[in-house]
């Protein structure tokens, strides 16, 4: 048996010698330590700070067991404890308000020989199973933190190997990851897990394109969402397939497998639609094809906004691209000078809107152009009680309003 060490803390000489008797019977190799005290109780099992059962009276010299509990329990000691209360009464309210208090089990004086030694196997028992359990619990957060950093390296020697046919491409790569993860964070919808997923899928996402001949490599893969070779077909395909020969890949695997997805349902490689397509996907297709604009075309921010705006519904998730537009906001300080960006909470009458307002659903509230008045900004508060309002709101900042 592995060895665990007990406390017994009681003034009953009986009571003792049977615990110590059975406690020697079941775990013969435990060192049992004895007190009666609440001051030098406290100490021993501090002093000791092993995994130990702790049968204890609920009346002690100078205190009494639940305060000696919750002593334990400020001192961080409880985790590493099973804890037996001794009631002073067999009332039955007062056995449940214990357990109800935090202490694990309880013994009655007068208990039989059988009950005794049954809770005390019992005690020590699963005190072995939390021990081993918390051990293979540091286990696996050491694993996952190891599987992480192999998934870091992995992002990196993809990223590296593409530089290696475009050199430009390891700081895109870098971009796509960073802003795509900020948008992912803005949708309030994504586990931890599933935006490391994303960060990953985002420096695989060209992975699929190191097979294409050097004359391809100089071509976005879609243009207008039109696929510019019968060879970009394969490039999704074969980038998901990098990424499902790692195991514990295949969400960043169907990912990748769907970014060239038109939000229409004209895209490669499966023609699917709106939501049938990936949130994450959807994502990053939004910044590559923002950062593709910039790579190929030499487009500036403002332009290449606006050419997103005009294919969303087409090509993207509007909620998607006013998302980006407002990282462009926040990062970006030459992206539309002449506009500010304001919560809902901050609109005034006599604003002008530079931008349309859409809810979470996509519904278009109020058009670019307008000019706020109290009416429309209680509408819009209202509606946002049960759609809210995506993103900021974007207003021209050179407007005068009346106080």
């Amino acid at each position: 048996m592995k060895q665990i060490d007990f406390h017994i803390l009681s003034k009953d000489k009986e009571l003792t010698q049977t615990l110590s008797q059975t406690i020697n019977d079941i775990w013969e190799d435990s060192s049992i330590f004895y007190e009666s005290g609440f001051e030098a109780s406290l100490e021993s099992i501090d002093h000791n700070n092993k995994p130990s059962v702790v049968i204890c009276d609920f009346h002690l010299d100078g205190g009494n067991g639940l305060h000696l509990f919750e002593r334990l329990k400020m001192r961080g000691l409880i985790d590493n404890i099973y804890f037996i209360i001794i009631p002073d009464t067999d009332d039955f309210e007062q056995v449940k308000s214990l357990i109800n208090f935090g202490c694990d089990d309880y013994l009655f004086v007068d208990s039989e020989s059988t009950v005794i030694y049954n809770r005390i196997r019992q005690a020590g028992r699963i005190l072995i199973m939390k021990i081993e359990l918390e051990r293979e619990n540091r286990k696996l957060l050491l694993l996952s933190q190891k599987l992480k950093e192999e998934a870091d390296d992995l992002m990196k020697v993809s990223a590296k190997f593409m530089q290696a046919r475009m050199p430009s491409s390891y700081e895109m790569l870098n971009r796509i990851a960073s802003i795509s993860v900020w948008i992912a964070k803005e949708f309030n919808s994504f586990s931890e897990k599933e935006l490391k997923d994303l960060e990953i899928a985002s420096y695989f996402s060209q992975a699929g394109r190191m097979f294409l001949p050097d004359d391809l490599l100089r071509l976005p893969v879609l243009s207008a969402g039109i696929p510019q070779h019968d060879l970009m077909h394969q490039v999704p395909v074969a980038g998901a397939n990098i990424a499902r020969s790692v195991q514990s890949f295949s969400s960043v695997a169907e990912t990748i497998y769907h970014i060239y997805e038109n939000f229409d349902g004209t895209g490669i490689p499966d023609k699917v639609q709106k939501w049938q397509i990936p949130l994450s996907s959807r994502i990053i297709r939004v910044v590559l094809d923002f950062e593709e604009n910039k790579y190929f075309r030499n487009l500036n921010s403002k332009d290449i906004v606006e050419k997103l705006k005009s294919r969303v519904n087409r090509l993207y998730d509007g909620r998607v691209v006013q998302v980006l537009e407002k990282y462009l906001h926040e990062h970006d300080e030459n992206f539309e000078s002449d506009t500010m960006t304001v919560m809902i909470a901050e609109l005034q009458a006599g604003m002008v809107l530079t931008k349309d307002i859409e809810s979470n659903s996509g519904i278009k509230l109020i058009g670019a152009g307008s000019v706020l008045n109290e009416k429309t900004i209680k509408m819009l508060i209202s509606h946002s009680t049960t759609d809210p309002v995506m993103g900021y709101i974007y207003v021209k900042n050179n407007i005068n309003l009346k106080e």
